[in-house]
């Protein structure tokens, strides 16, 4: 009977492991990024780990196509399946580079300072479409896969046109209009920005509005004849989800029906009925023509190119402030802050954790640091003693995101921003947490304020009327006392020591079409 149990433990035992194992090896890739799925729609290229890689579309083992430090991203299939175009930064900026699709040497086809960024193949394989802010923010070229020199696509000024795709008959150019492209990754936005789609036909004609309404449209690619449209938009559900429409824009509806897990970075098999894209950090696949989607099952062993632990000497500081008595710096370096002497030396570490801290303010007696810290993701306010030795406290606790704390000059008081409006002031023990004024200060990219030496005021930035100008807000009751008022934008009020006059930069002189910005003077 012993002998019986004992051969069944063992059993239960090697099965339980080999499960394990099992369970090990089917645990999905994390972080695979950017696919691109080949015209015959059997193979993925994406980028992992700062490379491009290889994996049939029915998933499994992935090799490395290229091996180097830099950041290798978006590759994109020539038509005929030979060739991979990809962006690397290789050289300081982004260029664009072309390799044999099973792998092989580089070859870097852009060479300019500003960032190019490869979108797609001319239908005869020969030439590589790429967007550039060489001439404009976003506008798009066109370089011979020999090399040789770049010929404009889409250049104006004003353009703001990403993903562009070039049709299956090589006479028109799909692309993504709006300057919402460089924030793909907000979900919910609608206004002026929104990311509509583009036709421009290549013979000269003027480009055409198709997708049009209040939604973002990104990621748009074309169907096997020309004749309809696929992109990703979050319409309807608040989800990105792949959409469809006719080439005309209209007949728009639904080809995926996630509830969850956005739609990112799609592309669409030049002569099969498939698309491939980010969702839920890995690669995922869908039939465009039935909606039957599935995630790709990825293994990509490879080893780090560097030590996961590595030290750091002169590390950049991204902020300092120097303590009121003179004595004193708090740094940060790396997102922790750093407390040490005005005559150099060692730095103590007075925050230690993985969250990045920033926005760092002494108090009057240079004993203490206001700070902002992103624990959980969620900017507030903490402070912390200068001698590092007891952790931080945390002073607010909001959904709203909180920025650049400033202590008042007697020290019995901290103002800071909340959110998009809200300049508060609180306690340094967090009581009496109060609103003193409402206002568009412009959230995490608001301008700092700045308190009047005997701490009656504070001179703020305000967005009004389509530009920046400053106030001063009067402490004890609220008021706003309007301080400029011009069409250019004033900023970065300081109070000279006796609180009688504002320094402050404006761009009121040396405008030019069509850039508008204006020389910062004092």
């Amino acid at each position: 009977m012993r002998r019986i149990n004992a051969f069944f433990l063992f059993t239960a035992l090697v099965f339980f492991i080999l499960s394990g194992i099992v369970q090990a090896e089917e645990k999905p890739l994390i972080g695979a990024r950017h696919p691109a799925i080949s015209p015959d729609g059997k193979q993925i290229a994406f980028s992992y780990m700062g490379d491009i890689w290889l994996v049939p579309t029915e998933g499994g083992k992935a090799y490395r196509l290229t091996d180097n430090v830099a950041y290798e991203r978006e590759p994109i299939w020539s038509p005929d399946g030979q060739w991979l175009a990809f962006t690397s930064n290789r050289f300081g900026n982004n260029d664009v580079f072309i390799m044999k699709s099973q792998g092989g040497t580089p070859i870097q086809l852009t060479f300019h300072s500003g960032d190019d960024v490869a979108t797609d193949f001319t239908p005869d394989s020969r030439w590589v479409i790429f967007r550039s802010g060489r001439a404009s923010s976003s506008s798009l070229y066109k370089v011979p896969l020999t090399g040789g020199n770049e010929l404009p696509v889409l250049e104006t000024y004003w353009n703001w046109a990403y993903q562009a795709r070039i049709s299956p008959d090589g006479r028109s150019v799909l692309f993504s209009e709006g300057m919402e492209n460089g924030f793909w990754w907000r979900r919910g936005y609608r206004g002026a920005n929104t990311a509509k789609l583009w036709i421009k036909e290549l013979d000269g004609t003027v480009a055409k509005k198709i997708v049009d309404d209040s939604s973002n449209a990104f990621w748009p690619d074309w169907s096997l004849d020309g004749s309809r449209l696929y992109f990703v938009s979050d319409r309807k559900s608040g989800v990105y989800n792949i959409w469809t429409a006719a080439r005309d824009g209209s007949d728009v509806k639904p080809v995926t029906q996630f509830k969850q897990g956005d739609v990112r970075w799609m592309s669409v098999a030049a002569r099969a009925p498939m698309a491939a894209y980010e969702k839920d950090f890995g690669v995922w696949v869908t039939n465009v023509q039935t909606g039957d989607s599935r995630r790709v099952p990825i293994d990509a062993p490879a080893e780090n190119k560097e030590n996961r632990t590595f030290f750091v000497e002169n590390a950049p500081v991204s902020e300092f402030q120097v303590s009121p008595d003179g004595k004193k710096i708090a740094a940060v370096v790396r997102g922790d802050i750093f407390v040490l002497s005005s005559d150099g030396g060692y730095a103590r570490n007075v925050t230690n954790s993985p969250w990045r801290e920033r926005n760092v303010d002494w108090d009057k007696d240079s004993r203490n640091l206001v700070f902002v810290s992103d624990v959980n993701a969620g900017p507030d306010l903490y402070i912390v003693s200068a001698l590092g030795n007891d952790k931080p406290r945390r002073l607010t606790v909001s959904a709203e995101d909180e920025n650049s704390p400033q202590f008042s000059p007697d020290g019995k008081t901290i103002a800071y921003y909340r959110g998009p409006r809200e300049l508060r002031l609180i306690q340094p023990d967090g009581q009496n947490d109060r609103l003193l004024v409402e206002d568009d200060f412009g959230g995490r990219f608001a301008d700092d304020f700045a308190w009047s030496p005997d701490g009656k005021y504070l001179a703020v930035t305000v967005r009004r009327n389509g530009n920046l100008d400053i106030f001063a807000v009067e402490v004890a009751s609220g008021r706003k006392i309007l301080m400029t008022n011009t069409a250019y934008d004033e900023s970065g009020p300081r109070w000279t020591s006796d609180g009688k006059t504002l320094l402050f930069a404006s761009n009121r002189s040396g405008h030019s079409f069509p850039e508008f910005t204006g020389q910062w003077d004092l």
